[in-house]
Order: C-alpha cells, then structure tokens, then sequence
C-alpha cells in the first residue's frame, strides 16, 4: 500500500503551524521531528517567519522546492482546509491534521470533515484526522507528533489508537515497562484512513510483529473484520475496545437485543477473526508484551511449571493457575529426586517448584533444566521477589534457549533479574495473577490461530433473499410487528413456525382451539406487547374450551379489553433454543444463536456471526455453545435434528439481509427436538427511517435510536 508509506516512512516531511514560541504545539511538534534524528528532508511552512528553529521557511505549500510526501498540519481548525487544499495542490501524498474542532462538536465540524474528505479522495491525498496526535516511527527516526521525550526504544509492537490521549498512555507504558514500539498512529475522527486500512498496511510491515488497536467507534466493521482476519493469520493482532457500557442494552427490548449488543457483537466478530481482545487496559499491554515475544501463542495448557524462591507468590500463581484452567503437572519422580538433589532441604521439589532464598545462586541453572527437561512440562513461570541475584534470570535465558519452551516472568524489587530478562525478551509482570493471566491468553491464542474461520463464503445465488411481501405492503406504524405478524414475516424465508390462529375474541379463541386440537397455548396479541410470558399474557397445556375462556378472561384482565388473542397448537421438543438477529450500527446484520427459553439472559450462552452465512458457519455456531452437548444424544435421548437447526439459522441471515428495516429478531423459544425445531414465539422490532439512516452514516458510531414501544 505505498500511499501509507509517505506516513509512516516519508522521504520529505512539511511542518504547517510551526512555531518560534515554545509554549505552541506547532513548536513542539517541528521540534519533535528535528531532535528525534529524522534524516528526510524537513520544510516549514510559515507565512512570515523566514527560518524557524534552523529551518528555512517557505509562505506556502506550492513554494516548496519539490513536492512534501508528508505535511504535518498544527494550524487552527478555521485554517485547516485551505491547508489541506494547498497541500493537494502541490502534490502531496500523505497529511496529518493534528487540530480539533471537526465532528466531535457537532453537525457544523461533521460538515467541515466532509469537505477534508473529498478534497483529500479527489486528489489521492491519504489524510489522518483531524483531532488526532500525529504518527511515529521508531524505525526511521520519525516523530511527527505531539508527544515530547519519548522512549528510544525500537521494537515490533505497532500501536493503532482513535484516542490521541492513549498514545500518551501507551508510550508512558512503554518506558515503564522498557518495551520496543515500532510505530504509533493517532487516528482521531477517521475522516479518510481508518482502522482496516492501517491494519491492512502493518499486516505487509516486516518492521511490526504485532498490531495493537484501541478503537472507539468503527465506521466500516466489515471491512475491519477483513482486515484483522488476513492480519491475523501472520502476526497477532489485541485489540482494546471503548464503550462498552449497556446504555445500547438498555434501548433495546427483545432478548437478542440484550444478549448482542453492540460490544458483544464486536468481541464476537474480531475474535472469530483471530484477534485478541482484552477487556481493560492493563491487559491490553499485557498481552501486547506477552505476544511481541510470543507471537505464535503457547500451545497446550497441560504443562505449566511454576518456580520460585519463596512460597506466597507461588500460592497466588498457583490460584490464579487453576481457576485459569492451567494445567500445573506434578513433575515425575525422576525430575523431583534431580530437583531435590539441587534445593536446600526446606525447599519444595514438586510443581510449584520452590527453591527458597537460601538456594546456591550457582545451582539456579541446573534447577532450572532439571524442571523444563521434564516431558509433561510445556512452560513456565519464574516467580522472584527481592532476591536480586542475576543467576536466577540467567537460568532461565539458558533453559529456554536449550528447551525451545516458553517463559514468563513475575519479579519486583530485583532490577538486575529484571535487566536481564528484559535484555532477553522474557515478558515481565508485576503480579503472579497477571502473569498467569498473560500465560494463559497465549494458549487461548495458540488454540485459536488453528481454529481461526476461514473468510465468508458467498452466499449461494440459488437462495440470494428478496424483500419481504409483508413489509413492503406495511405503513409506516406501527415499528413493531405483533406475534402473528412476527411469525408470517419468519415464514416467507422458511422459518418453522408453530400452528397458531388470531382470534380477536374469546369465543373466537375457543373455535381456534378447536380446530387446532387440545392442549393449546393462549397468548394475548397486541403491537408492541413483549415479554408477555413476564406479564402473565401466555396460558399454556390449555385442557379444553371452559380453559380457553378462563386464559382469555385473565389476559383481557390485566392487559385491558382491547386486547386480542392468538391460539397455538402446544409443540413438543427436548431444548428450548434463542435464534434471532439484529442491525449492528458498526457491522450490520448479525445472527445469534443459543440457549433459549425465559432464562437466556441468566445462561447468556450465545454464538454471533455476520449475515449471511452459509450451513458450515451456521454449524459452527451451535458447536461453540457451551451447552453444546445438550444438542446431541443425552442420557438416552437422541440427538437434536442438526440439519434443521441450521437451515433456521441460516434462513434468519436472508431475511435480515434482504430487509435493512429489521432492526431486531427474536425467536424465543425455538422449539427443536429429534424430527425439526419450530419457532414459538417470535418479536419483529422495525427501524424506523430516521434511525436506518443513521445507521448508515459514514462515521459508523454514536447512540442507537431507541424506538418507542407501548407496553401498557
């Protein structure tokens, strides 16, 4: 992608907004990229200074002796967009604006953002910003951003972040912690580059081993999905996403729309790409310095070793090991009497392996060989505290270079160990939990680099969905379907849905009854009535006619005399499953999939994908449940009809794909059993044309409209 290359390794840089006065950013920013050595070409732009800081200043962008790769803009944001038009006048391939007061003010800075964006596409132009911290390259020397004083510290971590102010973090992280950045991007509002572009670059940057993202909003979720996807499948890729508070959640009335909200469809999707993605910032770095020394993962969880040289942080390793699902194999008796032989005789010589403060410094490395040349051991953790003796670090430098087996370190208070391991690329970490934690979210990459999903198939022509008949002859009101109408809609696409008659009175409820065959089920039917079996609006195993008059006197009781009513055939299966779907803001239709019933937001054992899908990752989705087992033979049932699951699951992506209007699905339950599956109940929520345009809108984030639904 050479159009990234003026960013991030330019030939010539330009400074626009540069400044004599120290207390100016624009100074701080020419400053930057003059004493961090990078040996470009540097211009300054200025329209009266003549030099700043030993750089000869040109009034304008089109003075320049030949064309910048890179202009780097510090101006205030009334100015910006003449820069940025001067700047593609004269030829430049790439610009960083580094002012706010654009999109995140209001719909005037949206406006102004749109005409960066076209100027920038019509002339080729790649632009990063604006509201954004600038861009860095350890490698080549480049400081093109606000951020002074930063660590000289070349590495393979190559840090993606929307937020400038994180940069700030991530850098202070960086020297605290003495890891290796290789290059910084600040992103800001997006207006042109975004996430899935730079990804996509740094997935070809022999300089990065691993890509690290913090994300706030996604303009484009499946075209960052592609991105992380091929990324994945060569370096790892930890991504850290913000906002993922339930106000989404709470907006939404149906049980797929509380069990997929919008950060729940982003782990889903990006994990399923092969990323990983931590919940909080601490573990964002943490598995940022476990995989830039590790990036292909640690296989296998059953052979951690722990060793110490005292024995409460060795409990508290071991603690965090066992809840983790970390195998800690007690060592064959060979290795034990081998161990014993090395350790003071107050030590222990199983696993954890506890060689006390009083051990030999001398005999560290023979201990050490010992425990990692033992067939069940596949890793370890070196766990010291305050014994600085830099025999301990060396011990394990040269067991793992002797065994090929990872190591990960937990050590305070002992620089010279710390020295050592850092020197040496073993990641370091203040707490036995965190280092277990880090330990463990190795393996789970390992395992799932294997198991990464291979890229969507297209979906079959045969079976491409055409719009709904039943949507598109509705007005405009009301935004939410009723049961029947919910049902009608889920079988134009195939869905199996249960027998059922509305009937607007109690006498015409007997009749269906009647017809349908006894037992029935009585449910009370009305737009907007969810949740009714919460409410007491759902009477089921009704025995005859005096029942139906009784279910529908109770419901004409509590929900008012308007209230109709639908009658269904009782159907009978073994597992009340959840199929449903929704209109991510940031990725578009998303199915779920899992445990249904009116406890599926207790078990919240549910599996996502993008739609469409096809039968394969349909199939997927159920083998990934938890309650997974329950879907097969159990104790002399036999198995769910798998076939008939799926056909559901996907037929539910087609519809979603083929009616944008379809803001949430929910089958709840869908009743499935040894000969099929049947959907009993069902809730339709439609967008109405306000929200789908929003939802459509470049900028890919902000508030979900909520729509307005009478319960009473």
């Amino acid at each position: 992608m050479p159009s990234l290359d003026a960013l991030f390794t330019p030939r010539s840089v330009a400074v626009v907004g540069a400044s004599r006065d120290p207390r100016k950013l624009g100074h701080v920013l020419l400053r930057n990229l003059l004493e961090y050595g990078y040996t470009g070409q540097v211009a300054v732009v200025h329209p009266a200074e003549p030099e700043l800081l030993g750089v000869a200043a040109s009034r304008r962008l089109t003075e320049l002796a030949a064309p910048p790769e890179l202009v780097l803009v510090s101006v205030p944001g009334d100015r910006v967009l003449g820069v940025v038009r001067e700047a593609a006048a004269a030829g430049a391939r790439a610009l960083v604006v580094l002012a706010s007061g654009f999109g995140e003010t209001g719909e005037a800075g949206q406006a102004a953002e749109l005409e960066l964006r076209a100027v920038a596409r019509s002339s080729g132009m790649r632009l990063v910003g604006p509201n954004c911290m600038g861009v860095y390259n350890s490698h080549r020397c480049l400081n093109g951003s606000y951020f002074w004083d930063l660590p000289r510290i070349p590495g393979g971590i190559s840090f993606v972040s929307q937020s400038g102010a994180y940069g700030g973090l991530l850098f202070e992280e960086a020297r605290r912690r003495r890891f290796g950045v290789a290059k910084f991007l600040s992103l800001g509002n997006q207006v042109d580059l975004t996430h899935a572009e730079v990804v996509a670059y740094l997935a070809e940057d022999v300089e990065t081993t691993v890509v690290a993202l913090f994300i706030e909003g996604v303009p484009d979720g499946p075209a960052l999905r592609a991105a992380v996807q091929r990324t994945a499948a060569r370096k790892p890729v930890v991504v850290l996403k913000a906002g993922r508070t339930p106000a989404g959640r709470r907006a939404s009335r149906s049980h797929t729309g509380a069990l997929a909200g919008d950060a729940e469809v982003f782990r889903a999707l990006l994990t399923q790409a092969g990323a990983v993605v931590p919940r909080e910032t601490e573990e964002f770095f943490d598995l940022c310095l476990a995989l830039a020394s590790y990036p292909t993962g640690i296989p296998g969880p059953e052979g951690l070793a722990l060793l110490t040289i005292s024995g409460g942080p060795c409990v508290i390793a071991s603690d965090a090991c066992e809840e983790l699902g970390l195998g800690v194999p007690p060592l064959r008796e060979e290795t034990r009497a081998r161990v014993r032989a090395l350790i003071p005789p107050f030590g222990a010589s199983g696993n954890p392996v506890d060689m006390t403060p009083q051990m030999e410094p001398e005999r560290f490395g023979a201990c050490v060989d010992a425990v990692l040349g033992d067939e069940a051991i596949t890793g370890a953790l070196a766990i010291n505290v305050g014994l600085d003796e830099p025999e301990f670090a060396q011990a394990f430098v040269e067991a793992r270079r002797r065994s090929g087996k990872p190591i990960l370190a937990c050590v305070a208070a002992v620089p010279q160990i710390q020295q050592v391991f850092e020197a040496q690329g073993i990641p370091i970490f203040p707490s036995p939990e965190r280092a277990a934690r880090a330990y463990a979210a190795l393996v789970r990459y390992a395992r799932a680099r294997l198991a990464c999903a291979p890229a969507p198939e297209p979906a079959d022509a045969a079976r491409t969905p055409r719009r709904s008949r039943l949507l598109a002859s509705r007005g405009r009101e009301p935004r939410v379907l009723d049961e029947v109408q919910a049902k009608a809609l889920l079988a134009e696409y195939g869905v199996a849905v249960v027998a059922e008659r509305a009937a607007p009175t109690a006498d015409q409820a007997v009749e269906a009854a009647a017809a349908l065959g006894f037992p029935v089920a009585v449910k009370a039917l009305r737009p907007g009535l969810l949740h009714k079996s919460d409410r007491g609006g759902v009477w089921l195993d009704v025995p005859d006619a005096p029942g139906v008059r009784s279910a529908c006197g109770a419901i004409r009781e509590r929900f008012g005399p308007e209230v109709g009513f639908v009658v269904q055939a009782m159907a009978r299966g073994r597992v009340e499953l959840i199929l449903g779907g929704r209109r991510d803001p940031s990725f578009g239709p998303v199915v779920l999939a899992g445990l249904g019933g009116i406890h599926a937001e207790v078990y919240r054992d549910v599996a996502l994908r993008p739609a469409p899908l096809n039968a394969g990752q349909a199939r997927a989705m159920l083998r990934e449940l938890s309650a997974a087992k329950l879907l097969g033979a159990y104790r002399g049932s036999p198995p769910l009809n798998e076939t008939a699951l799926v056909e559901q699951i996907v037929r539910v992506g087609e519809l979603l794909v083929a009616n944008p209007e379809v803001r949430e699905l929910d089958v709840n339950p869908l009743i499935a059993g040894p000969d099929g599956c049947v959907a009993v109940d069902a809730v339709v929520l439609l967008e109405d044309e306000t929200a789908q345009g929003a939802a459509a809108a470049p900028r890919g984030h902000g508030g979900e409209k909520a729509l307005e639904m009478a319960e009473a």
